[in-house]
């Protein structure tokens, strides 16, 4: 949530805070809800959206590796997940 805030922060104040947003997108979430999702990161002037496609294990994987900065998915974390 607070990475949401802190995208729509930026837009507002024409903020050039990030030159790459690395985004995970779970491979069952609808193309049109994703980009809804992203807008406001797509709004903001010199930032680049790269968006990686994949199953939730190996995204929450990537995230807690620091390799991506966000991760849209259909639902919670699991409860088994070893990623927090």
């Amino acid at each position: 949530c607070s990475g949401v805030r802190t995208l729509y922060r930026a837009s507002v104040t024409g903020c050039n805070a990030f030159d790459n947003v690395a985004v995970g997108i779970v491979d069952v979430l609808p193309k049109l809800v994703s980009r809804e999702l992203l807008a406001i990161a797509l709004q903001i002037p010199g930032t680049r959206v790269v968006c990686h496609e994949d199953r939730l294990e190996r995204l929450l994987g990537a995230l807690a590796s620091h390799e991506l900065d966000v991760v849209l998915a259909d639902g919670p974390v699991p409860p088994n997940s070893k990623a927090r």
